[in-house]
């Protein structure tokens, strides 16, 4: 066996230990890990054969840091995804609570504004403008429908900005359209 066989071997067998590390951490004692647990497992699993193997652990860290950027890339982009579609769940369940507030007591402003309020999070403008119309027209304190206007001013102007955006998008569109046909 030559000498890069063998130092390919033993930089293999460092990086499936730190990763083998982390996965007993992951499986064995929590089932779940913190990034910042994988990082310290991977680190102190890098150092150790650094100290131990110089040459060989050096590399075996560089690889390892390499390793541990892309977990960790992936780790925040799953994150990022579970959260987004926790916060739709919620959206959901919010609509449908307040959807069923409004069948029970139809003349109920604040239910109004709550669906106004998850349609603007949502960047559905005309449906945000359609709830918060309904609010303004259900509201009887003065106070409460001149804050109700505010906010169904503020819808529509979102909704106006969003079609010309859209607008803007088409025309983008159809003129490279016409710069290919040219």
């Amino acid at each position: 066996m030559d000498f890069a066989m063998l130092f390919l071997i033993i930089v293999c067998g460092f990086i499936i230990a730190g990763f083998a590390l982390l996965l007993i951490h992951m499986v064995i004692i929590e089932k779940t890990v913190t990034l910042y647990e994988a990082i310290a497992i991977i680190a102190v699993n890098a150092l150790a054969f650094a100290f131990l193997f110089p040459f060989f652990g050096m590399v075996s860290l560089g690889i390892q840091c390499v390793l541990l950027a892309i977990f960790t890339i992936i780790f925040l982009w799953v994150r990022q995804q579970k959260e987004a579609k926790r916060l739709l769940e919620m959206q959901e369940i919010d609509i449908a609570q307040a959807k069923k507030r409004i069948k029970e007591h139809p003349t109920m402003a604040a239910a109004y504004e709550r669906l106004g309020d998850i349609y603007i999070n949502l960047k559905q403008y005309d449906l945000a403008v359609e709830n918060y119309e309904l609010a303004v027209k259900h509201t009887e304190e003065k106070l409460d429908n001149v804050a109700m206007k505010g906010k169904l001013k503020t819808a529509k102007l979102a909704q106006e900005r969003d079609e010309k955006r859209k607008e803007r998008s088409v025309l983008l569109k159809l003129g490279e359209i016409f710069k290919d046909l040219e």
